[in-house]
Protein backbone atom coordinates (compact mmCIF):
# COMPACT_ATOMS: atom_id res chain seq x y z
CA UNK A 1 0.00 0.00 0.00
CA UNK A 2 1.02 3.60 -0.99
CA UNK A 3 2.04 5.99 1.51
CA UNK A 4 -0.26 8.32 0.10
CA UNK A 5 -3.46 5.80 0.66
CA UNK A 6 -1.83 5.06 4.52
CA UNK A 7 -2.29 8.58 5.02
CA UNK A 8 -5.49 9.02 3.89
CA UNK A 9 -6.56 6.01 6.12
CA UNK A 10 -5.16 7.41 9.33
CA UNK A 11 -6.66 11.08 8.51
CA UNK A 12 -10.29 9.35 8.10
CA UNK A 13 -9.61 7.61 11.21
CA UNK A 14 -8.76 10.77 13.22
CA UNK A 15 -11.58 12.88 12.24
CA UNK A 16 -14.39 10.45 13.87
CA UNK A 17 -12.03 10.81 17.05
CA UNK A 18 -12.38 14.19 17.13
CA UNK A 19 -16.03 14.26 16.14
CA UNK A 20 -17.03 11.97 18.59
CA UNK A 21 -15.14 13.91 21.60
CA UNK A 22 -16.88 16.65 20.63
CA UNK A 23 -20.47 15.35 20.53
CA UNK A 24 -19.57 13.25 23.87
CA UNK A 25 -18.89 17.36 25.06
CA UNK A 26 -22.20 18.62 24.02
CA UNK A 27 -24.13 15.33 25.24
CA UNK A 28 -22.11 16.25 28.71
CA UNK A 29 -23.54 20.20 28.58
CA UNK A 30 -26.97 19.05 27.58
CA UNK A 31 -27.33 16.80 30.52
CA UNK A 32 -25.80 19.25 32.68
CA UNK A 33 -28.60 21.73 31.48
CA UNK A 34 -31.44 19.42 31.76
CA UNK A 35 -30.59 18.41 35.10
CA UNK A 36 -30.42 22.16 36.38
CA UNK A 37 -33.90 22.51 34.55
CA UNK A 38 -35.01 19.69 36.39
CA UNK A 39 -34.24 21.17 39.86
CA UNK A 40 -34.95 24.24 39.60
CA UNK A 41 -38.67 22.85 38.78
CA UNK A 42 -38.31 20.34 41.71
CA UNK A 43 -38.20 23.52 44.22
CA UNK A 44 -41.60 24.07 45.43
CA UNK A 45 -42.65 27.55 44.92
CA UNK A 46 -42.58 29.58 48.34
CA UNK A 47 -45.87 31.43 49.97
CA UNK A 48 -45.47 35.28 50.47
CA UNK A 49 -47.32 36.39 53.25
CA UNK A 50 -47.48 40.33 52.20
CA UNK A 51 -50.98 41.50 51.52
CA UNK A 52 -54.75 41.74 53.40
CA UNK A 53 -56.13 38.91 54.69
CA UNK A 54 -60.13 38.37 56.46
CA UNK A 55 -60.62 35.57 58.64
CA UNK A 56 -62.71 33.80 61.29
CA UNK A 57 -61.58 31.84 64.24
CA UNK A 58 -62.61 30.01 67.57
CA UNK A 59 -61.74 28.98 70.89
CA UNK A 60 -61.51 28.33 74.89
CA UNK A 61 -61.14 31.36 77.72
CA UNK A 62 -60.26 30.55 81.20
CA UNK A 63 -60.88 33.96 82.40
CA UNK A 64 -60.75 35.31 86.26
CA UNK A 65 -62.58 38.11 88.10
CA UNK A 66 -61.09 38.84 91.79
CA UNK A 67 -63.87 40.95 92.94
CA UNK A 68 -63.92 42.97 96.20
CA UNK A 69 -67.31 43.71 97.68
CA UNK A 70 -68.20 47.28 99.46
CA UNK A 71 -71.73 47.11 101.87
CA UNK A 72 -71.97 50.93 103.23
CA UNK A 73 -74.89 53.16 104.83
CA UNK A 74 -76.65 54.78 101.81
CA UNK A 75 -77.89 57.55 103.57
CA UNK A 76 -74.58 58.40 105.60
CA UNK A 77 -72.08 56.68 103.31
CA UNK A 78 -70.74 55.40 106.32
CA UNK A 79 -68.69 51.37 105.49
CA UNK A 80 -70.55 48.63 107.21
CA UNK A 81 -68.70 45.61 106.24
CA UNK A 82 -66.28 44.16 103.34
CA UNK A 83 -65.67 41.05 101.86
CA UNK A 84 -64.44 39.09 97.95
CA UNK A 85 -64.14 36.25 96.87
CA UNK A 86 -62.17 35.21 93.31
CA UNK A 87 -64.17 33.30 90.50
CA UNK A 88 -63.97 31.75 86.85
CA UNK A 89 -65.21 33.40 83.36
CA UNK A 90 -64.75 30.01 81.12
CA UNK A 91 -66.05 29.43 78.20
CA UNK A 92 -66.02 29.41 74.45
CA UNK A 93 -65.35 32.11 72.40
CA UNK A 94 -65.62 32.47 68.23
CA UNK A 95 -65.10 35.78 66.30
CA UNK A 96 -63.46 36.92 62.92
CA UNK A 97 -60.07 39.11 62.09
CA UNK A 98 -58.57 40.77 59.65
CA UNK A 99 -55.31 42.57 59.24
CA UNK A 100 -52.42 43.03 56.93
CA UNK A 101 -48.62 41.81 57.19
CA UNK A 102 -45.45 42.98 55.14
CA UNK A 103 -42.59 40.57 54.54
CA UNK A 104 -39.23 41.13 53.82
CA UNK A 105 -36.44 38.00 53.52
CA UNK A 106 -37.74 35.64 56.32
CA UNK A 107 -39.43 38.55 58.98
CA UNK A 108 -42.92 39.74 59.05
CA UNK A 109 -44.78 42.46 60.49
CA UNK A 110 -48.58 42.86 60.52
CA UNK A 111 -51.20 44.46 62.20
CA UNK A 112 -54.17 42.53 63.01
CA UNK A 113 -57.61 43.33 64.75
CA UNK A 114 -60.36 41.36 65.47
CA UNK A 115 -64.04 41.09 67.68
CA UNK A 116 -65.12 37.95 69.65
CA UNK A 117 -68.12 37.30 71.36
CA UNK A 118 -67.83 34.65 74.54
CA UNK A 119 -70.09 32.78 76.88
CA UNK A 120 -67.20 32.95 79.88
CA UNK A 121 -69.51 33.85 82.53
CA UNK A 122 -69.65 33.46 86.76
CA UNK A 123 -72.10 33.70 89.33
CA UNK A 124 -71.27 34.74 92.95
CA UNK A 125 -72.86 36.17 95.64
CA UNK A 126 -71.76 38.64 98.89
CA UNK A 127 -73.13 38.62 102.26
CA UNK A 128 -73.02 40.90 105.02
CA UNK A 129 -74.54 39.74 108.16
CA UNK A 130 -77.00 41.26 110.19
CA UNK A 131 -75.41 42.76 112.86
CA UNK A 132 -73.38 45.10 110.57
CA UNK A 133 -75.77 45.79 107.20
CA UNK A 134 -79.65 45.85 109.95
CA UNK A 135 -78.20 46.75 113.59
CA UNK A 136 -81.80 48.05 114.18
CA UNK A 137 -82.86 45.01 113.60
CA UNK A 138 -81.74 43.04 116.81
CA UNK A 139 -82.72 39.54 117.50
CA UNK A 140 -83.73 39.17 113.83
CA UNK A 141 -81.97 36.97 111.56
CA UNK A 142 -81.37 40.09 108.54
CA UNK A 143 -78.96 39.24 107.11
CA UNK A 144 -78.00 41.58 103.58
CA UNK A 145 -76.42 39.89 100.48
CA UNK A 146 -75.80 40.28 96.85
CA UNK A 147 -76.30 37.62 94.20
CA UNK A 148 -74.52 38.40 91.08
CA UNK A 149 -73.64 37.00 87.62
CA UNK A 150 -70.64 38.42 86.09
CA UNK A 151 -70.44 38.27 81.95
CA UNK A 152 -67.93 38.82 79.74
CA UNK A 153 -69.78 39.36 76.23
CA UNK A 154 -67.31 40.57 73.75
CA UNK A 155 -64.04 41.35 73.38
CA UNK A 156 -61.95 43.27 70.67
CA UNK A 157 -58.00 43.62 70.28
CA UNK A 158 -56.16 45.79 68.20
CA UNK A 159 -52.32 43.82 67.81
CA UNK A 160 -49.38 44.30 66.17
CA UNK A 161 -47.55 41.27 65.00
CA UNK A 162 -43.74 40.64 64.33
CA UNK A 163 -43.05 37.08 63.18
CA UNK A 164 -39.83 35.03 61.28
CA UNK A 165 -40.84 32.55 58.15
CA UNK A 166 -39.15 29.18 60.49
CA UNK A 167 -40.64 26.82 56.97
CA UNK A 168 -41.19 28.83 53.62
CA UNK A 169 -44.42 28.14 54.25
CA UNK A 170 -45.19 28.37 58.09
CA UNK A 171 -44.42 31.51 60.45
CA UNK A 172 -43.96 32.01 64.07
CA UNK A 173 -44.97 35.72 66.03
CA UNK A 174 -45.83 37.48 69.07
CA UNK A 175 -48.40 39.88 68.97
CA UNK A 176 -49.62 42.37 71.55
CA UNK A 177 -51.32 45.71 71.16
CA UNK A 178 -54.86 46.99 73.11
CA UNK A 179 -58.13 45.33 74.04
CA UNK A 180 -61.24 46.43 75.28
CA UNK A 181 -63.90 44.31 76.17
CA UNK A 182 -67.60 44.47 77.15
CA UNK A 183 -68.92 43.30 80.59
CA UNK A 184 -72.55 42.88 81.63
CA UNK A 185 -73.54 42.38 85.32
CA UNK A 186 -77.12 40.88 86.46
CA UNK A 187 -78.11 40.18 90.23
CA UNK A 188 -79.99 41.06 92.97
CA UNK A 189 -79.57 42.91 96.17
CA UNK A 190 -81.87 41.03 98.89
CA UNK A 191 -82.04 42.60 102.81
CA UNK A 192 -84.92 43.04 105.68
CA UNK A 193 -86.76 45.20 106.61
CA UNK A 194 -89.29 45.48 109.95
CA UNK A 195 -93.38 45.48 108.75
CA UNK A 196 -96.31 44.62 110.77
CA UNK A 197 -97.38 41.66 111.36
CA UNK A 198 -101.12 41.16 110.04
CA UNK A 199 -103.91 38.70 110.85
CA UNK A 200 -105.85 37.01 108.02
CA UNK A 201 -108.34 40.11 107.35
CA UNK A 202 -104.90 42.26 106.92
CA UNK A 203 -105.20 43.86 110.30
CA UNK A 204 -102.45 44.45 112.52
CA UNK A 205 -101.63 41.56 115.00
CA UNK A 206 -101.33 43.35 118.60
CA UNK A 207 -99.49 42.06 121.78
CA UNK A 208 -101.10 41.79 125.36
CA UNK A 209 -100.42 45.67 125.94
CA UNK A 210 -101.55 46.71 122.64
CA UNK A 211 -98.91 47.26 120.69
CA UNK A 212 -98.36 45.87 117.19
CA UNK A 213 -96.40 42.76 116.76
CA UNK A 214 -93.84 43.89 114.18
CA UNK A 215 -91.53 41.50 112.20
CA UNK A 216 -89.03 41.46 109.39
CA UNK A 217 -90.05 41.23 105.48
CA UNK A 218 -88.11 40.67 102.74
CA UNK A 219 -86.75 43.44 100.90
CA UNK A 220 -84.82 42.89 97.35
CA UNK A 221 -83.42 45.27 94.15
CA UNK A 222 -82.36 44.71 91.34
CA UNK A 223 -78.87 44.91 89.19
CA UNK A 224 -78.34 45.20 85.52
CA UNK A 225 -75.53 47.39 84.54
CA UNK A 226 -73.17 47.64 81.36
CA UNK A 227 -69.68 48.89 81.37
CA UNK A 228 -66.82 48.48 78.23
CA UNK A 229 -63.37 48.49 79.39
CA UNK A 230 -59.90 49.08 78.01
CA UNK A 231 -56.87 47.27 78.25
CA UNK A 232 -53.85 45.08 76.99
CA UNK A 233 -53.17 42.11 75.49
CA UNK A 234 -49.89 40.13 74.26
CA UNK A 235 -49.39 36.56 73.04
CA UNK A 236 -48.05 34.50 70.37
CA UNK A 237 -48.98 31.95 67.55
CA UNK A 238 -47.68 30.26 64.84
CA UNK A 239 -49.66 29.75 61.24
CA UNK A 240 -48.87 28.08 57.94
CA UNK A 241 -50.10 27.86 54.36
CA UNK A 242 -52.80 24.87 53.85
CA UNK A 243 -53.41 25.46 49.88
CA UNK A 244 -53.75 28.83 47.68
CA UNK A 245 -53.97 31.82 49.75
CA UNK A 246 -55.87 29.49 52.58
CA UNK A 247 -54.04 29.75 55.84
CA UNK A 248 -54.80 28.46 59.09
CA UNK A 249 -53.09 29.56 62.75
CA UNK A 250 -53.20 28.74 66.67
CA UNK A 251 -52.49 31.43 69.42
CA UNK A 252 -52.58 32.18 72.76
CA UNK A 253 -53.41 35.59 74.09
CA UNK A 254 -53.62 37.07 77.81
CA UNK A 255 -55.99 39.92 77.67
CA UNK A 256 -55.95 42.58 81.26
CA UNK A 257 -58.50 44.69 80.97
CA UNK A 258 -58.26 46.23 84.61
CA UNK A 259 -60.46 46.80 87.14
CA UNK A 260 -64.34 47.25 86.34
CA UNK A 261 -66.13 48.90 88.74
CA UNK A 262 -70.21 48.94 89.68
CA UNK A 263 -72.43 49.93 92.29
CA UNK A 264 -76.03 49.34 93.02
CA UNK A 265 -78.11 50.39 96.29
CA UNK A 266 -81.06 48.84 98.04
CA UNK A 267 -83.30 51.81 99.83
CA UNK A 268 -85.96 48.76 100.83
CA UNK A 269 -83.54 47.64 103.32
CA UNK A 270 -83.99 48.23 107.01
CA UNK A 271 -80.99 50.13 106.99
CA UNK A 272 -80.29 51.92 103.55
CA UNK A 273 -77.99 49.99 101.37
CA UNK A 274 -75.40 50.68 99.21
CA UNK A 275 -73.19 47.96 97.50
CA UNK A 276 -70.00 48.52 95.36
CA UNK A 277 -68.48 45.95 93.40
CA UNK A 278 -65.00 46.25 92.33
CA UNK A 279 -63.40 43.24 90.32
CA UNK A 280 -60.05 43.01 88.44
CA UNK A 281 -60.42 40.75 84.73
CA UNK A 282 -57.53 39.23 83.21
CA UNK A 283 -58.37 35.97 80.08
CA UNK A 284 -56.33 33.82 79.28
CA UNK A 285 -57.69 32.21 75.62
CA UNK A 286 -56.02 29.97 73.07
CA UNK A 287 -58.00 29.76 69.69
CA UNK A 288 -57.26 28.35 66.23
CA UNK A 289 -58.07 30.44 62.83
CA UNK A 290 -58.74 30.57 59.26
CA UNK A 291 -57.52 32.60 56.94
CA UNK A 292 -57.43 33.85 53.35
CA UNK A 293 -55.20 36.50 52.05
CA UNK A 294 -56.49 39.11 49.51
CA UNK A 295 -53.78 41.17 46.73
CA UNK A 296 -54.00 44.65 47.44
CA UNK A 297 -56.35 45.31 44.21
CA UNK A 298 -59.19 42.78 46.58
CA UNK A 299 -58.86 39.97 44.13
CA UNK A 300 -57.74 36.65 44.94
CA UNK A 301 -53.72 36.88 44.95
CA UNK A 302 -51.52 34.41 42.81
CA UNK A 303 -51.25 30.77 44.52
CA UNK A 304 -47.35 31.14 44.07
CA UNK A 305 -45.16 33.83 44.79
CA UNK A 306 -41.72 34.43 45.28
CA UNK A 307 -40.12 37.23 47.51
CA UNK A 308 -37.75 39.28 46.97
CA UNK A 309 -34.35 38.15 48.57
CA UNK A 310 -36.24 34.95 49.76
CA UNK A 311 -35.21 31.73 49.04
CA UNK A 312 -34.29 32.89 45.60
CA UNK A 313 -32.47 29.97 43.26
CA UNK A 314 -28.61 31.14 42.81
CA UNK A 315 -28.96 32.17 38.97
CA UNK A 316 -26.23 30.18 37.07
CA UNK A 317 -23.44 32.85 35.58
CA UNK A 318 -23.32 32.71 31.37
CA UNK A 319 -20.42 31.52 29.63
CA UNK A 320 -18.29 34.51 28.74
CA UNK A 321 -15.40 34.03 25.94
CA UNK A 322 -12.96 36.91 26.83
CA UNK A 323 -10.15 36.17 28.46
CA UNK A 324 -6.60 34.02 27.86
CA UNK A 325 -6.48 30.90 26.93
CA UNK A 326 -3.63 27.88 26.25
CA UNK A 327 -3.86 24.82 24.25
CA UNK A 328 -2.51 22.49 21.68
CA UNK A 329 -3.69 21.73 18.45
CA UNK A 330 -4.48 18.28 16.98
CA UNK A 331 -4.62 18.75 13.36
CA UNK A 332 -4.13 16.05 10.33
CA UNK A 333 -3.49 16.94 6.56
CA UNK A 334 -3.35 14.86 3.30
CA UNK A 335 -0.74 15.65 0.74
CA UNK A 336 -0.28 14.74 -3.07
CA UNK A 337 2.56 13.68 -5.18
CA UNK A 338 3.37 11.62 -8.68
CA UNK A 339 3.69 8.34 -8.61
CA UNK A 340 3.78 5.40 -10.93
CA UNK A 341 1.60 2.28 -10.66
CA UNK A 342 1.05 0.03 -13.13
CA UNK A 343 -2.49 1.44 -13.71
CA UNK A 344 -0.92 5.29 -15.02
CA UNK A 345 -1.35 5.32 -18.49
CA UNK A 346 1.44 5.74 -20.36
CA UNK A 347 0.72 9.32 -21.74
CA UNK A 348 0.44 10.20 -18.01
CA UNK A 349 3.77 8.39 -17.34
CA UNK A 350 5.49 9.96 -20.07
CA UNK A 351 4.04 14.14 -18.94
CA UNK A 352 5.88 12.73 -15.76
CA UNK A 353 9.28 12.07 -17.20
CA UNK A 354 11.83 14.73 -16.88
CA UNK A 355 12.77 16.80 -19.34
CA UNK A 356 16.30 15.95 -20.54
CA UNK A 357 18.99 17.79 -20.29
CA UNK A 358 20.70 19.20 -22.93
CA UNK A 359 24.17 21.36 -22.96
CA UNK A 360 24.45 24.42 -24.38
CA UNK A 361 25.39 25.01 -28.21
CA UNK A 362 28.97 26.76 -29.04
Amino acid sequence: MSARVTRVLRLMKTIPLLGSAVLVALAASARADDARRIAAKSIPPKYHWTGVYLGINAGYGLGKSQTDALFSDASGGSPLFATGASSKLDGAIIGAQAGYNWQSGIWLIGLETDIDATTQRATTAYFCPGTSCNPTLAGFDATVGIWQRQKLDWFSTLRGRLGATVMPNALIYATGGAAVAGISHVGTIFGSSLAPLLDANGNPVLDGNGNPINTTASATAGLLTHTTKTGWVVGAGAETRLIGNWTAKIEYLHLDFGRDSIGAANPLNQTPLAVGLNSRITDDIVRIGLNYRLASNGVAAPVYMIPARSYRTPVEAVWNWTGLYIGMPVTASAGRRPMRSSATPAWARRSLQPLPHRRPTA
